[in-house]
């Protein structure tokens, strides 16, 4: 293991690769190895959702966006795939917001080619579902608009160039 002087003479953040000490307002950067760390995760695998409707939320998932059951083990629970994801949603226990679990901001679906970002607009919106963002482009090329599911989750459908493809 290296040793960091950093580490003795400063209260530092320490991230993976790297520190950040500071003192006096002074910012002081020392670079250190970390040879504990496990081999980084391969990705994300899937996003759970604490639904009110599992069934409602199944058709906007599945109908409207194309996704597939994979799992359906009983009323309270079912898990979707688009292929190497998984959207698992399973229903509220409680209707009391005390006792809800967190909600994400939002999730997000890759679309393939920039021009299907407004097809899928056009379509969702005949289909009745809400649109939060009308499609933009951002200034990294991505193109995306964000509509709500019937439970409420914000959802982003996005074409983002470095993504495609993988």
């Amino acid at each position: 293991m290296i040793n960091c002087s950093a580490q003795d003479q400063w209260p530092c953040l320490w991230l993976s690769n790297a520190s950040l000490a500071a003192t006096s307002g002074n910012v002081y950067v020392a670079w250190c190895l970390v040879v504990n760390r496990p081999h980084p995760t391969s990705g994300m695998r899937h996003v759970a959702l604490c639904v009110k409707d599992v069934e409602a939320c199944e058709a906007f998932y599945v109908d409207l966006l194309g996704m597939t059951v994979e799992w359906h083990p009983d009323a309270d629970n079912i898990y979707l795939t688009s292929g190497n994801d998984n959207l698992a949603l399973h229903r509220e226990a409680s209707s009391d917001p005390e006792q809800r679990p967190q909600r994400l901001d939002h999730i997000g679906f890759i679309i393939d080619d920039m021009g299907q970002v407004d097809a899928w607009h056009d379509f969702l919106v005949e289909q009745g579902v809400t649109i939060k963002k009308s499609p933009k482009t951002h200034r990294d090329g991505a193109r995306s608009f964000y509509c709500v599911d019937p439970d409420g989750t914000l959802v982003q459908l996005i074409y983002h160039p470095p993504l495609v493809g993988r």
